[in-house]
């Protein structure tokens, strides 16, 4: 028996494919234990590529990373690593986000997800983001019309580059449980019902920003802890105007941060918000119309 079968299968799947680094010691136990049709060696972008193609929408399908480091290369020129197009699960067998890290090439990103892929997820691995000097590229991006994506329990790993971490077009985004290492961005949400919840976001880059909901009504910001410190211009939630009522609660934002949160002229509530540290001025309120907005230090 494998000692991930004890840690983590998945209940009610349909078809499970397995992907593991070439270099790994436990390949061999892998494919016999599930066979060879179902396992994809490979320590590039290759192994979870072709594992995606068997996938099939509406099945409940999972490709399951093995623990190693998966670095992508020699991807298309728009600057996609994957372009996902079913709505499968992609998941750490481990359940350990440490376990798996998955690495952006150069000038490039890592997931782009189309329409079709609504419904997918991606659970407990690593993202090593783009690094290049030249054109860094956005890690996660989702489409418009790619609806109910759930990214959980995932650590993204920036270089202090003008990256966005989660770019999404798309309704009812569900990010929770994510870790933000020197990230630029680290989620902006476009579309309605997306819910942004016990996120922790680590940054020291100038204008950096937390979350940022560009667009979207009835949106939902809950408990995350923003560490920013780059000084000028960093936002730690920013809402643009265009949004209309949801609820921004229980978010720890640091002190330091230049604007903890940017309201905008939304009709968003802001309630029972936390500044950590030495106390810096608190948010504008620019709509007197709004719902509720308190600041608590």
């Amino acid at each position: 028996m494998l000692l991930w079968d004890k840690t983590f299968y998945p209940e009610h799947a349909g078809k499970v494919f397995h992907v593991v680094p070439a270099n790994s010691t436990f390949r061999g136990d892998v494919v016999k234990k599930y066979g060879s049709n179902n396992v994809f060696i490979s320590s590039s972008q290759q192994g979870i590529v072709n594992a995606l193609a068997r996938t099939m929408t509406g099945r409940n399908d999972y490709v399951l990373i093995y623990p190693g480091t998966y670095t992508f290369s020699g991807v298309a020129t728009d600057g996609v690593g994957i372009t996902v197009s079913k709505s499968a699960t992609i998941q750490s067998v481990t359940r350990n986000p440490a376990d798996v890290n998955i690495v952006a090439g150069a000038d490039a990103g890592i997931f782009s997800l189309a329409a079709t892929a609504d419904g997918f997820k991606l659970r407990d691995v690593s993202l090593t983001l783009d690094t290049s000097s030249t054109t860094p590229q956005d890690g996660i991006v989702v489409a418009s019309g790619c609806d109910g994506v759930i990214i959980d329990n995932c650590n993204f790993i920036g270089a202090d580059k003008a990256t966005v971490a989660i770019d999404s077009e798309a309704d009812r985004l569900i990010v929770q449980n994510c870790r933000f290492e020197d990230v630029k961005f680290a989620i902006q949400s476009n579309g309605a019902y997306s819910k942004i919840l016990r996120n922790f976001v680590n940054s020291d880059n100038t204008a950096a920003v937390g979350i940022e909901l560009t667009a979207g009504n009835w949106c939902e910001i809950f408990e995350n802890h923003l560490d920013l410190s780059g000084g000028t211009g960093d936002t730690g939630i920013k809402v643009a105007n265009a949004c209309l009522l949801g609820i921004c609660k229980y978010n720890t934002i640091r002190a330091t941060c230049n604007d903890p949160i940017n309201p905008g002229s939304s009709t968003m509530a802001f309630i029972f918000n936390y500044l950590t540290g030495s106390t810096t001025t608190d948010f504008t309120v620019t709509n007197s119309t709004a719902l509720p907005r308190l600041v608590y230090t």
